[in-house]
């Protein structure tokens, strides 16, 4: 009859063989599933890509924003240039106009 410590001591080895058998080949198929280190440096280029393009869209969406409102202000700075402008040359007539109905200036001078 076979020594039934014997046996038992190497199954047992033989059970953690097995097991650190399969932990290997478990690590070494999760590496060899893995993406190549060229695939990762393409895929973060991709990703590295669009978002710069992303960056540009609204980067370029900010520029015509603030390009709009700098319009806006040119257009806004205009009008009150032009209405002062107006009033500026109304003003002495305006004046002059004041002074003769006050009395301070006759009329006919």
């Amino acid at each position: 009859m076979p020594d039934t410590a014997r046996l038992s001591a190497w199954l047992i080895d033989a059970a953690a063989l097995a097991a650190i058998l399969l932990v290997f080949l478990k690590v070494f198929d999760h590496f060899k599933r893995r993406p190549s280190l060229e695939q990762e440096l393409e895929k973060l280029l991709r990703q590295i890509r669009s978002e710069l393009n992303q960056i540009r869209v609204e980067h370029a969406e900010h520029l015509a924003e603030v390009r709009a409102r700098v319009e806006g202000a040119h257009q806004r700075v205009d009008h009150l240039t032009h209405d002062l402008n107006n009033k500026l040359q109304r003003l002495p007539g305006e004046i002059v106009d004041i002074l003769h109905k006050t009395g301070v200036l006759p009329r006919g001078h």
